[in-house]
């Protein structure tokens, strides 16, 4: 049995017209957490299969972004993902089975200007959310002219149609969860693979160059 998870339960219709059950959960808020936990531990026996897949872009100038957004991001992307697997793990050791996939970025090796946490190269609303969200923080400072211009790159790049689409990260997970030795990292979609490469081999001070450019 699959379950799926997120604050807006409405719009998991089409998963749960597959088959899916699907329950509200806010991964910021530890009692929804536990509760989606004992639920689908009462109703199956438990978790054997992880997939932490919560995060969202916060784009701003970190002179503008308000430290209580910042760390809230971290709550969702991060530490939500952290009590998650808490959770099942007991469980998981006890079966002696179980397998996590954490669904980040390749922002985490290849970086642009106003990110705190980045998208990668999917066919998502997170483009148009980071760069409404970036716009909103320093779409009205000493920044603004640089943002509106990172804003107007993220919409156009997310409007081209040349993204990955999300079930190449669904084939990936299935990939990892399926495999008797899965990969530690499986970098995906769109220039994943070519971005993290460029960012190995150019270093630093040139790919600051060519990012800053680029945005």
């Amino acid at each position: 049995m699959v379950y799926a998870a997120a604050r807006r339960a409405e719009k998991m219709s089409d998963l749960a017209a597959k088959g899916a059950r699907t329950i509200q959960m806010d991964v910021t808020n530890e009692a929804s957490m536990v509760a989606g936990f004992d639920r689908i531990a009462k109703e199956t026996g438990g978790v054997d299969i992880l997939v932490n897949n919560a995060g969202y872009g916060s784009y701003g100038a970190i002179e503008d972004v308000p430290l209580d957004e910042a760390r809230r991001q971290f709550e969702v992307n991060l530490f939500g993902a952290a009590r998650l697997t808490q959770l099942v793990l007991p469980g998981m050791r006890n079966r002696q089975f179980g397998r996590i996939v954490n669904v980040s970025s390749m922002g985490g090796k290849v970086y642009t200007g106003f990110a705190i946490i980045e998208p990668g190269g999917i066919t998502t609303p997170w483009g148009d959310i980071s760069a409404d969200n970036l716009r909103k923080t320093s779409g009205n400072g000493v920044y603004r002219d640089r943002a509106e211009k990172t804003a107007a790159s993220m919409k156009k790049m997310y409007a081209s149609g040349s993204l990955s689409s999300p079930q190449v990260v669904a084939a990936a997970i299935v990939r990892a969860v399926t495999a008797k030795r899965p990969k530690t990292r499986y970098p995906i979609g769109y220039m994943a693979r070519p971005s993290i490469l460029i960012r190995t081999l150019l270093g630093d001070r040139i790919f600051d160059r060519l990012i800053t450019a680029m945005m």
